[in-house]
């Protein structure tokens, strides 16, 4: 296996992908073996961890922590792939371990922790967190108590977005943070003039583009109305992200509001109007039927 993997390298391979999961009579001593390999041309190498879950012998930590014993005997570049799908619960704590692991060796000099890294670019390394269809983290990405993305995008390919644990999204918005505070004008309007459509994406590989029905809006036309909504990719095409919805929305509403009430207070003068000519006119009325009443009698 290691000629067989050396000589692949010699052609030109840019790494070597070990599927521990899917050969589980692979031993400690073989996986060992190709990171050797791995190392000695300093080769990055993806491993798809041994297993996941919690029970001992057999948990995503356990497996996480063989790569990370190997690669740290051998030296080899280290990519660990699937970590979310695999880490399951654990997933952070598998992650802290990589970048304990990271911060151990550059500490003591040894590769600025680069070694350890999940992905390719930069120092400090960045991570990408590797799943079926494709890495969902571009960009630096620092693991603490929380998960962050610095600097970067929030790519995810399939399926939805879970908060389990609850709670919202949230952005710092503390008054004492800010300044140049001005009011949003013409909130109605602008959401007005914006046209919601239905589409389909034209055939295309990209994850970005999934087929079938979508509903949303055009790039072009939200850029005349929200230009800050409307961003280029690398790619060249535009991107729509709003912004601050929510704060338009509340205005919209005040805005809506404000309009009702105005022609509510319009409804409500007339309806006055009109009862105090309905009074009068009954007035009249009963001055004349008085005044018939007096007639006849004479």
């Amino acid at each position: 296996m290691q000629a067989r993997l050396r000589g692949e390298l010699a052609k030109g391979a840019l790494g070597i992908g070990v599927g521990i999961n899917y050969t589980p009579g692979a031993s400690r001593l073989e996986v060992l073996e190709i990171f050797r390999v791995a190392a000695e041309r300093a080769t990055p190498l993806w491993p798809h961890i041994r297993a996941a879950g919690y029970s001992e012998p057999g948990s995503s930590v356990e497996s996480v922590g063989e790569v990370i014993a190997a690669a740290a005997v051998t030296g080899a570049p280290l990519h660990i792939v699937h970590i979310n799908s695999m880490g399951l619960g654990q997933v952070f704590e598998c992650m802290k371990m990589i970048e304990g692991g990271a911060a151990y060796w550059a500490s003591n000099g040894i590769g600025e922790g680069a070694d350890f890294r999940f992905g390719f670019e930069g120092t400090p390394p960045s991570i990408i967190v590797s799943a079926a269809y494709g890495p969902y983290f571009f960009r630096p990405v620092t693991v603490l108590d929380d998960l962050g993305v610095d600097g970067g995008d929030l790519t995810l390919y399939t399926g939805n977005g879970f908060k389990p644990g609850g709670g919202s999204w949230a952005v710092q918005s503390d008054a004492r943070l800010k300044h140049h505070v001005e009011p949003l004008d013409n909130a109605l309007d602008h959401l007005l003039a914006l046209r919601g459509v239905n589409y389909e994406y034209l055939p295309s590989t990209s994850p970005l583009r999934r087929p079938g029905k979508h509903v949303g809006f055009i790039a072009q036309e939200v850029r005349e109305v929200f230009p800050e909504w409307v961003g280029e990719g690398k790619d060249g095409y535009l991107f729509v992200a709003p912004t601050g919805f929510e704060a338009l929305t509340v205005e919209a509403l005040r805005d809506l509001k404000a309009e009702q009430d105005v022609e509510v207070e319009s409804l409500r003068a007339a309806n006055q109007q009109m009862h105090s000519e309905l009074d009068a006119l009954r007035r009249e009325i009963d001055s004349l039927r008085a005044s018939v009443v007096a007639a006849a009698r004479n």
